[in-house]
């Protein structure tokens, strides 16, 4: 009797699931451990006769949620017996075996009919047996020839497929090294921008004129500054060092109140913070606008939050709150939602 799933079945070993006398490896029963059963046909095979190999068998018996089929249910499909019609090594070296067996039986029955018969009409048939069965002997070195350069061929085109991933793998890496080295290249040019201007404040639709030069223009900016913003801060005595407008200025930029921006220098990063801060947080409506030196980085950042605000204003249902951005690139951007004017 055989155990099998729990089932009992009376009849023998051989007629159901343990392995036929005359396939079976082993003749004697064994443990239920040392079998494969078949989830198809229940049929339990031993694991010597299973023709598996080795690390297949120990994948089944590690993993007992894994299927085991036998050879009798597995259906190969026409298909796959196509794309299998290939002879193994093993075949071809037989083939070359019996071919070089033919040829030595061959030889010698030529070797024996030249030694019996003297006549030039049997060493003629003689002759022409020899050169067509040497022909036959080329015909087959072609086609070992044929079999050994797909095998080569084969094993070049992994090879140019291995080399191929990796140059696509080193340009990977490359392109990405170069991404790295451009946002490291950007990070040190902001900080060194940042170290050069941190004493530089910029002041955005400041009056100015066409009519003044550039001396005078430089000496009306700073007064304005000292006497008319500054002085109103209660920040203490600060002294504007140097101002520059950036940029020039034309009638038609005029006529539009399109004025240049403003720098301006102070003598340390601290009075420059003072009185950003004082014109941010004062309750005066300015006509003029103040922000940080910033860098052709810093300034395409805050475009891109000033399209983003312009965007979410289109779509707004209330025309009485309009989004506009706030804060520095340099501490913190965000949208704030404020009274239209």
């Amino acid at each position: 009797m055989a155990e099998i799933t729990g089932k009992i079945y009376e009849r023998k070993s051989e007629e159901i699931g343990y392995c036929t006398p005359s396939s079976c490896l082993i003749h004697a029963n064994t443990n239920k451990k040392d079998t494969l059963q078949c989830k198809k046909c229940e049929r339990r095979v031993h694991l010597a006769c299973s023709e598996l190999p080795p690390y297949q068998v120990q994948l089944y018996l590690q993993h007992k949620s894994r299927s085991y089929q036998c050879m009798s249910c597995v259906i190969i499909t026409p298909e796959l017996k196509k794309k299998l019609n290939f002879k193994s090594v093993g075949d071809l070296q037989k083939d070359i075996d019996a071919c070089e067996n033919i040829i030595k039986a061959q030889r010698e029955d030529i070797s024996n009919l030249k030694a019996k018969v003297s006549t030039n009409n049997v060493n003629k048939a003689v002759t022409e047996i020899e050169n067509t069965f040497n022909k036959r002997i080329d015909v087959l070195e072609g086609k070992i020839n044929k079999i050994a350069n797909k095998k080569s061929s084969s094993v070049n085109e992994i090879a140019c497929k291995k080399s191929s991933y990796s140059e696509i793998t080193k340009k990977h890496l490359e392109s990405q090294t170069k991404t790295i080295k451009r946002f490291l290249e950007k990070e040190n040019k902001d900080k060194k921008w940042i170290e050069a201007t941190s004493c530089n404040l910029m002041i955005h639709h400041l009056y100015e004129t066409t009519e003044d030069t550039k001396e005078i223009a430089d000496k009306k900016d700073i007064d304005y500054i000292e006497k008319h913003v500054i002085s109103k801060l209660n920040i203490g005595e600060i002294k504007v060092k140097k101002s520059e407008r950036i940029g020039t200025l034309t009638l038609e930029n005029e006529e539009k109140k399109h004025y240049r921006p403003l720098k301006l220098t102070f003598q340390s990063e601290e009075d420059k913070e003072k009185v950003l801060k004082g014109i941010c947080n004062s309750r005066r409506r300015y006509e003029f606008k103040a922000t940080d030196d910033l860098s052709k980085n810093e300034r395409n950042l805050v475009k891109e939050w000033c399209q983003k605000a312009k965007e979410r204003n289109m779509k707004k249902n209330d025309d009485n709150f309009q989004w506009k951005v706030r804060g520095s690139p340099r501490t913190r951007l965000y949208m704030k939602k404020v009274l239209a004017q």
